[in-house]
């Protein structure tokens, strides 16, 4: 019986451990980042390096602008700031 279980137990082990991970859909180029919070419109985005990106976003509500930096596995986000330490709002549109 406990031949039977644990057989069992590490078929089970196994099968769960051979189906890996997987980085997850990439999401499309054109789409922007946000929720219904929070809404993103990238004004720039910066050419690939080492698999880095960079970017200029500003938030369609506030027009704040934002700089993003990304590659694969980490991201940043910062508000950017003009001289006198207030953030930088967008002007465009």
């Amino acid at each position: 019986m406990k031949k039977k279980i644990l057989a069992v137990v590490l078929g089970l082990t196994l099968c769960f451990g051979m189906t890996g991970c997987t980085k997850g859909d990439i999401e499309p180029e054109n789409s922007d980042i946000g929720n219904k919070y929070i809404d993103l419109v990238t004004i720039y985005k910066g050419d690939y390096k080492d698999d880095e990106r960079t970017e200029v976003l500003y938030d369609k509500n506030t027009k704040v602008m934002y700089f993003v930096k990304r590659s694969d596995y980490r991201f940043g986000i910062t508000p950017i700031y003009n001289s006198d330490g207030t953030v930088k709002l967008y002007d465009g549109e």
